[in-house]
């Protein structure tokens, strides 16, 4: 169940979090996700909604949302109680603490997935560059919204295995992102960016993974909008994506019909 941020309700995420691994139990405990929104270039009323019911819908997400990182971010001890951050956010910077207690929160193990347009976030601030991996920057930009192919570079990743390539996925095809200089990543998926659609005319990455400190990163470029986030290979994708980045592992899959 969706529930916005609050001190009791984390207070009580916790211990729920605690049952749900207690012995005897016959649920796997759910992966506790902070879907940070509320700011972006992007319709993001619309998109993280969206997020949080897919995601939930599989069973093996319990989502709480902030609209208001900066404040949210600023208790470390909110953090304790997450597996994974989901970032759907582009807009003012989150000043601190709550930029060091993110920071630490990744190094110390807790994951990220990346999504859109958060790759567009916070210019100047290097070490979320670094933890993002590829960022849109001076270099950057995308043709025309158009229907195209995405092809898994990577096949036996925990990610992408058994994954059909996306065929015909409506979306803005970013390219000429910015990668961190010395920062290793394995693309997993890549479009080609056609010329006819004011693109490169080069293959451009659409999912990646790395790690930041102890922490797993995975960021898709995709998900401009709520049709492209609709795309069930989409929807796919990134509950995998997301897992991985929380445990390590891959045991979602598939997406109900949304």
């Amino acid at each position: 169940m969706k529930r916005r941020i609050c001190v009791a309700a984390l207070a009580a995420w916790g211990l729920l979090g605690t049952l749900a691994g207690s012995p005897g139990s016959s649920a796997p405990k759910k992966i506790r996700v902070l879907l940070v929104t509320g700011q972006n270039n992007h319709n993001w009323k619309e998109t993280s909604p969206h997020l949080e019911q897919f995601l939930e819908s599989t069973g093996r997400f319990d989502l709480e949302t902030t609209e208001n990182p900066a404040a949210t971010l600023a208790d470390k001890e909110k953090l304790k109680n997450v597996d994974v951050l989901l970032l759907n956010y582009n807009g003012q910077r989150w000043g601190e603490p709550a930029e060091t207690n993110f920071l630490d929160a990744v190094r110390g193990g807790v994951g990220v997935s990346v999504i859109h347009a958060a790759n567009n976030a916070f210019p100047g601030w290097t070490e979320y560059e670094k933890l993002v991996g590829i960022t849109w920057r001076a270099t950057a930009g995308h043709g025309a919204y158009h229907e195209f192919a995405v092809k898994y570079r990577v096949k036996d990743h925990a990610i992408t295995r058994g994954l059909q390539d996306l065929a015909g996925h409506p979306d803005e095809l970013y390219h000429g992102l910015t990668p961190a200089p010395n920062e290793p990543m394995t693309i997993l998926a890549s479009a080609f960016s056609d010329k006819a659609k004011g693109g490169t005319g080069k293959d451009e990455p659409m999912a990646l993974v790395k790690s930041y400190g102890k922490g797993r990163v995975f960021h898709t470029p995709m998900g401009h909008d709520l049709r492209a986030m609709k795309d069930p290979a989409f929807m796919l994708l990134t509950a995998r994506g997301t897992e991985w980045a929380a445990t390590g592992k891959v045991t979602v899959k598939e997406v109900p019909a949304q």
